[in-house]
């Protein structure tokens, strides 16, 4: 019998790292062609929205790429379970190895029903697997279930539509002394082509008040059904894929992990004045008073900053 039986589950979890190089390649390269902008929007009733525009869609290719990284992050979990069946009988293949299959279940039932996918593994084995199911802890941050879903909608449906998200958004208002005006938040996911971010509302407001608003914000690459995600989304998506990674191999720990190669940049705008087509529409969110007040010194405005928010 092999000395190696986990090497094929190596070998996998360097393939998923090449693809999530080849799709930061690929964003960086798409950051190139300067494929966003902004402006904002003046209503003439005291509103005004910022919005981003996406003059070109994202690559189809990087959802396939995607797709096959997701692909080789299930497989090795599925290469652990054939090598450890191996390992506990002490044969190759090892039993029954045509229902081996790594355990990712939402439900007990679940569990209960697929036993026999893990019956050549040691009884501690099967311990330690229940409890890494996604519903033994808090399911949006289990790992496990993500991997799993993303892979099978990419296998058996569809594979993963990848859009882009406003990752970062600390707008900067300019407005003139004694105005007051509430900031909302909105859309984050840049869909069907734009993405009403932010939005101002001047309450005493006048035809000839000057208002600027610079977003100060960043774009990463997304996947649309992880989108969602409370957890996950707090984290850079390369930086997501990466800890995605270093997971894989810490449920069966093992070590040697290699560290990525290229960042994947993060595309920056400010503010635009470049009109735009009507957008759909935003359900705002979480409004910020600003009440701008004379400044002692000579300046004739003052910048309310809104606390960051994601």
């Amino acid at each position: 019998m092999s000395d190696d039986l986990f090497g094929g589950c190596w070998q996998r979890l360097d393939r998923a790292a090449r693809h999530r190089e080849d799709g930061i390649r690929l964003w960086n390269e798409y950051l190139e062609t300067h494929p966003y902008d902004y402006t904002v929007i003046n209503k003439h009733d005291g509103t005004y929205v910022g919005r981003v525009i996406q003059e070109a869609p994202v690559p189809a290719e990087l959802g396939i790429l995607i797709g096959e990284w997701l692909y080789n992050l299930r497989a090795a979990l599925d290469n652990v379970i054939w090598a450890t069946a191996a390992y506990v009988a002490g044969t190759i293949p090892p039993p029954k190895q045509h229902v081996l299959q790594y355990p990712i279940y939402d439900t007990e039932g679940a569990w209960t029903r697929n036993l026999y996918r893990i019956a050549g593994l040691g009884d501690h084995h099967q311990r330690m697997l229940h409890q890494m199911q996604p519903y033994k802890s808090d399911v949006d941050a289990n790992y496990l279930g993500w991997v799993n879903r993303l892979a099978r909608d990419d296998r058996h449906r569809h594979p993963n539509a990848i859009t882009s998200y406003i990752a970062d958004l600390r707008p900067v208002v300019a407005l003139p002394p004694g105005a007051r005006a509430t900031l909302q938040f909105g859309d984050r996911i840049i869909d069907n082509g734009a993405a009403d971010c932010v939005r101002l509302t001047v309450h005493n407001w006048e035809p000839d008040l000057v208002v600027k608003i610079n977003p100060r914000l960043g774009i990463d690459p997304e996947v649309l059904n992880w989108s969602a995600s409370p957890f996950w989304r707090r984290w850079d998506f390369s930086e997501r894929l990466t800890m995605m990674e270093i997971l894989s191999p810490a449920k069966w720990r093992c070590t040697n992990m290699t560290a990525p190669a290229t960042p994947a940049r993060r595309i920056s705008l400010a503010t635009n004045t470049r009109p735009s087509a009507p957008g759909a529409a935003t359900a705002w969110r979480q409004s910020t008073p600003i009440e701008v007040v004379r400044p002692s010194g000579p300046s004739p405005r003052a910048v309310g900053r809104p606390a960051r928010r994601r």
